[in-house]
């Protein structure tokens, strides 16, 4: 049996840098990360940080409420327009390397600081 223990911690410092990316992919018409970005999904029986690359439709990702959101799309996009990149926002937060991601819609997913 696999347990999943989250906390919510105060965070003290966090430096936040941001660029944009040309390549990126879009999870449920909502969620742009970039290929090496890990999520926390349920996939093969099993709670793991997954890269997007290998996340297929069907996977679960996991909410701050503690629910599921299934992954129904995945989109790849590739331009060399830089209107229509996305920009990225990495944050290195102390001591604690995950945080939520909210969607478009509201949603919620777990993203890891890799």
């Amino acid at each position: 049996m696999q347990v999943l223990l989250l906390l919510r911690v105060k965070i003290q410092s966090a430096s936040v840098n941001s660029h944009t990316h040309l390549t990126y992919y879009t999870i449920n018409n909502e969620f742009n990360v970039t290929a090496s970005h890990p999520l926390l999904a349920y996939k093969d029986n099993l709670w793991q940080w997954i890269i997007i690359e290998n996340l297929a439709i069907g996977d679960i990702l996991w909410s701050d409420e503690g629910t599921h959101v299934p992954v129904t799309s995945i989109t790849y996009t590739e331009t060399e327009d830089a209107a229509e990149a996305i920009t990225v926002v990495a944050l290195d937060v102390e001591t604690v390397d995950t945080y939520f991601v909210k969607g478009a819609s509201g949603t919620t997913i777990l993203a890891h600081n890799k």
